[in-house]
């Protein structure tokens, strides 16, 4: 089993790819925990999962734009550190779309 593990800017990103069925899938996860079980199985806890199949690149793009845009508008401090999270988050998904490509 493949697990890639690392944090950005204190978000936690866990990419499983799992094979089923000669198929390999990756999955983007953000803030949890994974337990690998003695059957080689796994289990994720996590707030927010999705597998990379699910995501429209196009809504991605348009996610980014308009964090980068609320991201520049932003006056305050916890404006700017929500819209940088949230850039972050989609630089994320970004990546990980075009690394399965």
């Amino acid at each position: 089993m493949i697990q890639i593990n690392y944090k950005l800017d204190g978000i936690s990103i866990v990419e499983l790819p799992y094979i089923t069925t000669s198929i390999l899938n990756f999955f983007l996860v953000s803030s949890g925990i994974v337990t690998v079980n003695s059957d080689s199985s796994i289990q994720v806890l996590a707030e927010e999962a999705a597998s990379l199949d699910q995501l429209d690149p196009h809504a991605v793009k348009d996610g980014m734009s308009r964090a980068q845009s609320e991201l520049s508008s932003a006056t305050t401090e916890l404006g700017k550190t929500e819209a940088q999270i949230a850039v972050e988050v989609f630089e994320e998904m970004s990546r990980a779309l075009q690394e399965q490509s």
